[in-house]
C-alpha cells in the first residue's frame, strides 16, 4: 500500500497535479502577516499562532464554496489519527467590506458552525487588497477552494485546488509531499 502512495505521489508530483509553490517573479509563495479573529472573537496572529506540522489551511473565497470546504474537512478527519499534529484551519479571504458588515458576516458563519471548538479553527482574513493577498500566496483562481499547507512563518509548502483532492490517499500525498 504504501509503494502505490509513493509511485502515485511521483507520478502526481511529476505531472504536477499537487503544486508546489511559487509568487510572482520566482520568489518563495507566503501568507502576509496580520491580525485576525476566530470566530469566538480570540485574536490570532497570522500564520504565526496557526502554525502546525503540518499546517492546513482550506481557503474559501465565497459561500457557495462551503461545501468543498466540507469534503476537504472530511477526507481531513479520516486522516487526522496517522497525522497527530494536523492542525486544520478555515480560512475564508473576504476584501474587507467594513465593521458593519464583517459583524453580520462574522454572526452568520457563526450560527452556521456549531461548537466553540469547530468555531476556533475558522479565522475570516479581511484583507485591504484580495488580489495582493492572493498574488502574494501564489493563488491564481478563486473559482474553488484551495488547500495549502503553510510554514509557522508564513511560507506555502504546498497548494492544491479542491477538485485535485479526489480522496483520502490524494490528500495523504498532499501531507506527506516533501516540500520542493
Amino acid at each position: 500500500m504504501r509503494t502505490r502512495i509513493c509511485l502515485a505521489l511521483m507520478a502526481m508530483l511529476m505531472c504536477g497535479a499537487i503544486g508546489a509553490s511559487a509568487g510572482a517573479a520566482g520568489q518563495t509563495a507566503h501568507v502576509l502577516a496580520m491580525t485576525a479573529y476566530d470566530l469566538n472573537g480570540r485574536m490570532i496572529e497570522v500564520p504565526r499562532a496557526m502554525g502546525g506540522d503540518p499546517s492546513v489551511w482550506v481557503l474559501g473565497f465565497d459561500r457557495a464554496q462551503q461545501p468543498q470546504i466540507d469534503r476537504i474537512f472530511a477526507l481531513l478527519a479520516t486522516l487526522r489519527k496517522g497525522h497527530p499534529a494536523l492542525d486544520v484551519w478555515e480560512v475564508p479571504v473576504i476584501e474587507d467590506p467594513g465593521a458593519v458588515v464583517r459583524f453580520f458576516i462574522d454572526n452568520g458563519m457563526k450560527s452556521g458552525i456549531q461548537g466553540d471548538a469547530r468555531r476556533a479553527k475558522v479565522v475570516t482574513l479581511y484583507v485591504a487588497s484580495r488580489a495582493e493577498w492572493l498574488r502574494s500566496a501564489g493563488i491564481t483562481t478563486t473559482a474553488e477552494a484551495v488547500v495549502v499547507r503553510v510554514s509557522a512563518d508564513g511560507q506555502v509548502v504546498r497548494m492544491a485546488k479542491q477538485s485535485e483532492i479526489k480522496d483520502a490517499a490524494t490528500m495523504e500525498m498532499f501531507l506527506v509531499a516533501p516540500a520542493p
